[in-house]
């Protein structure tokens, strides 16, 4: 089933040959920094939930996809390397939750209120009051 669809030529090929060139370092490094600036500066529409469910979908239907290919998969179904896959899906899934959670928290525009500095404060007395 799988020679099927990756049948010489086929447009799978292309596609392949295409993440290939874009993950060479150069490119990447580029790449992995615009999207990490994007990121930054859009988190709060990022992380909404209507934006970030397709998101986070078409990442699962890529990687799905991308098991159609023999050796991927070899690689990914390996027993050293499924708790590596399954660290990726979770960093990406709490990734997520900690900006979700970043945005709904309130901001306050005053800062925290510290007891004064006098004498020696053990770490204690900043978490106990």
């Amino acid at each position: 089933m799988f020679e099927l669809m990756l049948a010489e030529g086929s447009a799978l090929d292309a596609v392949k040959d295409f993440i290939n060139t874009i993950c060479q370092p150069a490119p990447f490094l580029l790449i992995s920094c615009v999207g990490l600036a994007v990121f930054l500066l859009g988190y709060r529409t990022l992380t909404k939930p209507m934006v970030a469910g397709p998101i986070g979908l078409a990442a699962l239907v890529f990687f799905i996809a991308s098991c159609f290919d023999p050796n991927f998969f070899k690689i990914v179904t390996k027993a050293d390397n499924v708790p590596i896959v399954m660290m990726m899906l979770l960093v990406g899934y709490l990734v997520w939750l900690a900006f979700r959670q970043a945005v709904q928290s309130p901001v306050s525009s005053e800062p925290a209120s510290l007891p004064p500095m006098t004498g020696v404060w053990r770490w204690w007395q900043f978490c106990c009051p």
